[in-house]
């Protein structure tokens, strides 16, 4: 027991250092993807933006601004005092989902929030029917981008959250996604919401006052394609050695187990 205790949690020690470690590759392959790109043979330019450094020649930076077609959050469909009257929050399921970020961060896979059809109505402006951008604007997680998903039932957006569409003269939505979520916007939103005194927070013109590095859509496409794929090679090593993970320390709380019910013999 003395021997194989500290043994296993080496490997639990080893198998979550390599997961932080996935995920941050992760990361940084959507980052490096958005502003350099993903052919490593093109020329490059100066961007001439403080901390970006070099970016393809065909590639532009632009304000997001002006590539915005759709910013709205949940205030937009009324004030406190009238979304206080029409919408009611519900802990079983009901007519429609409010969608908060702590959901879309697992998957939905948690106890969520519902609306009835009134109050889904009422929030019409802020309906969700998969593939918007939602940026947190509150709290720890402020400048943090996620994609709402194509889901087999009714969903509103929750607050916290802003709503984005992209326009598609300039720009492939999935594309504008792992932008926003890749370090170079991340840290411009980031700066921006911990200049308030209080919490960290964002508001719309933050948002529109960020760059945004911009590259011809047929290769916006290509990144996003490309991203998806090496995004799902990645996320499907992690999910394997989550298991492993919980494996380990489901295999060592039994051997504690037996060992101290008298089940197992210490050697």
């Amino acid at each position: 027991m003395d021997n194989i205790c500290p043994e296993i949690d080496g490997l639990i020690q080893e198998a979550a250092l390599s997961i932080e470690k996935y995920k941050t590759w992760k990361d940084s392959l959507i980052s490096e993807s958005v502003t350099k790109g993903i052919d490593s043979t093109v020329s490059m330019k100066q961007s001439g933006v403080s901390g970006l450094g070099e970016i393809p020649n065909n590639y532009k930076v632009a304000s997001v601004r002006w590539l915005v077609s759709l910013l709205t959050d949940y205030t937009a469909n009324g004030s406190f005092g009238d979304l206080a009257k029409n919408v009611n929050y519900k802990d079983s399921p009901d007519y429609a989902r409010l969608v908060r970020l702590t959901d879309l961060r697992v998957n939905f896979k948690n106890n969520g929030v519902y609306v009835d059809e009134h109050a889904y109505n009422y929030l019409s402006k802020s309906s969700l029917f998969g593939g918007e951008i939602l940026l947190a604007n509150v709290g720890a997680y402020a400048g943090l981008a996620v994609e709402m998903p194509k889901v087999p039932f009714l969903a509103t957006l929750g607050p916290n959250m802003f709503l984005l569409k992209m326009d598609e003269h300039f720009l492939v939505q999935h594309f504008a996604y792992y932008a926003l979520y890749g370090s170079y916007c991340r840290q411009q939103l980031t700066l921006l919401a911990n200049k308030t005194t209080a919490q960290p927070k964002l508001n719309k013109d933050n948002l529109k006052s960020i760059n945004m590095v911009l590259p011809p859509l047929v290769d916006q496409r290509k990144i996003a394609e490309y991203l998806d794929k090496k995004c799902f090679e990645i996320e499907q090593i992690i999910k394997e050695k989550e298991t492993l993970l919980v494996e380990l320390e489901a295999y060592k709380r039994s051997l504690i187990y037996e060992t101290v019910t008298g089940k197992r013999k210490v050697v």
